[in-house]
């Protein structure tokens, strides 16, 4: 585990993304999807690859500015996963036929 200074200069330990409480894990994902919706609205479409690990960098910076002490793999990771389940759902409704 790595350890980082916070603002007050004192060390503490970075959490994995299962240590973190659930406010801040919702938090996290609120901000992920805030960022994605404003991606589709300005593209219309689903980030590629390369905008999604932009939009990702977007998400831990303002995890930075926070000050919540995780590594970025961690956010990457979890982050990256919730995106590509918006895209699923994204794609059902946009590909759905009305009845």
């Amino acid at each position: 585990m790595e350890m980082r200074s916070n603002t007050n200069g004192v060390y503490q330990a970075e959490k994995k993304w299962i240590q973190l409480k659930a406010s801040i894990r919702a938090w996290i994902y609120a901000t992920a999807k805030k960022e994605y919706l404003i991606y589709i609205e300005r593209y219309g479409n689903v980030p590629t690859d390369q905008e999604l690990a932009e939009l990702i960098g977007r998400v831990y910076r303002k995890v930075e500015d926070r000050n919540i002490l995780i590594p970025f793999d961690e956010v990457k990771n979890n982050v990256g996963k919730f995106i590509t389940i918006q895209n699923q759902k994204r794609m059902i409704t946009d590909n759905s036929v009305p009845l």
